[in-house]
C-alpha cells in the first residue's frame, strides 16, 4: 500500500468564510459541518464535502476546550473510509470563524492524503 502524504503549514491562521455562530451551543453544534467544508476548500477537493451526509451516514462530534480565556472548539467528522478533525475559535473583532489545525485522512483506496494547518 502506498500512503500518500503532504503537509500544509501556514504562518497565520487560516479564515473560514463563515459567520461566527451566535453562541457556544450553536458553535458546537454547527463545528463538524464548518470543519468539513473548510478541509473540502483547502484540500482542492482531495477530501469530500460530507456536510449534507452529517447525522446520516456520516458521524459527526464536537467539544469546547478552554485553553487560557480562549474558548476553543475541537471537531471531528468521519464519513466511510475519510476523517477529519480540527480546533477553531471564533474571533469576535472580525466576526469569523479561525481554524487552529485541520487534519484529514482521504483514505482513498489505502492511500491517505494528510495535512495540518498551524496558527
Amino acid at each position: 500500500m502506498k500512503l500518500v502524504m503532504g503537509l500544509l503549514i501556514l504562518f497565520s491562521a487560516i479564515l473560514a468564510q463563515a459567520a461566527c455562530p451566535k453562541d457556544e451551543a450553536s458553535f458546537v453544534a454547527d463545528a463538524p459541518a464548518l470543519l468539513v467544508k473548510f478541509a473540502f476548500i483547502e484540500t482542492s477537493g482531495k477530501t469530500s464535502d460530507f456536510t449534507k451526509e452529517l447525522g446520516k451516514a456520516a458521524t459527526g462530534g464536537a467539544a469546547t476546550i478552554k485553553v487560557g480565556d480562549e474558548n476553543l472548539v475541537f471537531a471531528r467528522a468521519d464519513y466511510k473510509a475519510e476523517s477529519v478533525s480540527g480546533v477553531m475559535k471564533c474571533d469576535k473583532a472580525k466576526n469569523k470563524v479561525i481554524f487552529l489545525s485541520v487534519g484529514w485522512d482521504a483514505g482513498l483506496n489505502g492511500s491517505g492524503v494528510k495535512g495540518v494547518g498551524i496558527q
